[in-house]
């Protein structure tokens, strides 16, 4: 009798003690490998199949933060079977973000086969696990985004766009309450629109209808606002998609939650279509351009020119001779999209959230603002006067300590390494508790306390240089570090001196959820101009 036939003659009960015996065979094998593990850590016990994924809740950094205030700063939890070891002291977190190239630990995390999936792991900057493309795409991208030529142009776009923003919010007049969570989600969209691809998105527009009546709403072209409110849909949930792809495993989502998979996959795959499209309409714009005739440097013209025969001779690419592919492209255009926008957008509301639960610290730094950059709050800032702004940029700092929205790094051994004392083979999985450490009493008087003094030179205890990683830390620091603060400053510079704001509800908690990063939920506000509009 051959087996099919033999297992076909199986009744319903014969399956049913047969699916028993197997899901017992794998739990006793589960649990014989857990409690004989290698260097055991304390930690939550995991649970066949889904390992601590039960236990997380909403909020995988909160929760991070409360098993190091039970467990200590370096345990261990699971998802599915993947064992990761926590760290979340500074000392802990040396060998994993030394700086230089050869870094045992240059991957972010063991390689996940729903980030295959969803095309991750080969391409961009971010998550990309192929060495060689990394290196070409950071290159690419470090040269433009680091360049001091593109910082000014971006500062003096930014500080243009506020004028529009500032127009919104003057016509509102602090009688409606404004969700700033979407206001400034919407001003980046538009910002990192113009800085990729010179052109406006009207993302803040389209916002700003739906809080006003008709007769009062912009005349901004609806097909583009639909569009962009589409790119919008798709920021947030790349970010859902990825983490629902990096800690479910395959089984889980190919056949218990196979609804959200599908659906995750095919939103992935729209938001790539998109950005395609954006890139070929480019492509051919460029095209139909005389040779002769200058193009407008922004950073998908860049991208797509550097080494052709169009080459502006803007990006040095050293040995590098070949131009990038539409998908590689399509890969960096998406993080600027995506993390750029949405990690930018929501450190500038909590900049806004401890302005106003901190009334004595925003006094400092609007004194230093006056101070700096004159009276006159209508004058244009020079890009040279932010570097002046040492108060302002502590207290950004300090925002940042407490509300990093990396909250957690993820990191893997590629060869046998020594961490906290003990060895590790090659392939463990490790994150870096991003708050905990920004929190230790090792490296911080007073921890949980908001001082943005803490961060002017003259104060600076001798702390360990990993114990403030809000951009990461390693090979991989994130290339828009100083673009990010440069803006952040700016904004920052902008809207104090010329509006007051208040919390709609200053009692309640900062609302805010987790996916591979920490986003403001919501942060409604009074805002009103500080000075009487003319007219």
């Amino acid at each position: 009798m051959s087996i099919i036939s033999y297992l076909s003659s199986f009744q319903a009960s014969e399956w049913l003690s047969v699916v028993t015996v197997l899901l017992c065979v794998y739990v006793a094998h589960f649990y014989y490998r857990y409690f004989t593990r290698e260097n055991p850590l304390p930690g939550p016990m995991p649970w066949p199949i889904i390992g601590n994924l039960h236990q997380m809740g909403n909020d995988l950094a909160a929760w991070a933060h409360k098993l190091q205030g039970v467990h200590g700063e370096m345990f261990e939890t699971y998802y599915g079977s993947q064992r990761t070891i926590w760290l979340g002291r500074a000392d802990l977190t040396a060998p994993v973000l030394a700086s230089s190239t050869k870094n045992n630990y240059f991957n972010r995390g063991v390689s996940s086969p729903g980030m295959r999936e969803i095309g991750l792991e080969t391409v961009g900057i971010a998550a990309n696990r192929d060495y060689e493309s990394w290196k070409f795409n950071r290159k690419f991208f470090s040269t433009v985004v680091m360049s001091p030529r593109f910082l000014k142009k971006s500062i003096t776009s930014t500080e243009n766009l506020f004028m529009e923003a500032e127009s919104y919010l003057n016509t509102l007049g602090g009688e409606v309450p404004v969700d700033m969570s979407k206001f400034w989600f919407r001003f980046f969209v538009d910002s990192m629109h113009i800085s990729a691809t010179g052109k406006h998105a009207h993302a803040m527009a389209g916002y700003y209808n739906t809080l006003v009546p008709k007769n009062k709403q912009t005349k901004d072209p609806k097909e583009i606002i639909d569009l962009t409110d589409e790119i919008i849909y798709s920021i947030r949930n790349e970010f859902f998609a990825a983490s629902f792809m990096f800690f479910f495993p395959p089984f889980i989502r190919h056949y218990i939650l196979r609804y959200y998979n599908n659906k995750y996959v095919n939103q992935v795959k729209r938001f790539n279509d998109i950005l395609l499209s954006i890139i070929r309409n480019r492509k051919a714009e460029i095209d139909a351009l005389p040779v002769k005739e200058p193009l407008n440097p922004d950073m998908l013209t860049l991208l797509l020119t550097t080494n052709t025969p169009r080459d502006l001779k803007i990006i040095s690419t050293g040995d590098i001779t070949r131009p990038m592919t539409d998908d590689e492209i399509r890969a960096d255009l998406k993080e600027i999209f995506s993390v750029g926008i949405d990690t930018t957008s929501d450190s500038f509301c909590y900049i806004i959230w401890h302005m106003c639960k901190n009334p004595h610290e925003k006094v400092k730094v609007l004194k230093e603002l006056n101070e700096v950059l004159g009276a006159n709050p209508k004058e244009s800032i020079p890009f040279e006067s932010l570097d002046k702004l040492k108060y302002t940029e502590a207290f950004i700092k300090e925002v940042l300590r407490l509300n990093p929205v990396l909250p957690f790094l993820w990191k893997m051994a590629t060869n046998d390494d020594t961490l906290g004392g003990k060895r590790w083979k090659a392939g463990t999985s490790v994150f870096i508790n991003v708050y905990g450490t920004h929190t230790h009493s090792n490296n911080w008087e007073r921890p949980e306390e908001f001082i943005p003094a803490r961060h002017l030179e003259e104060n600076k205890m001798n702390a360990d240089r990993n114990a403030y990683i809000p951009f990461g830390g390693g090979p991989r620091l994130c290339p828009g570090k100083n673009f990010a603060m440069a803006t952040l400053k700016l904004l920052t510079a902008l809207l104090l001196r010329r509006f007051d704001f208040e919390l709609v509800d200053k009692n309640a908690p900062l609302k805010t959820s987790f996916t591979m990063v920490r986003h403001c939920d919501e942060l409604n506000v009074y805002i009103r101009p500080k000075i009487p509009i003319a007219g």
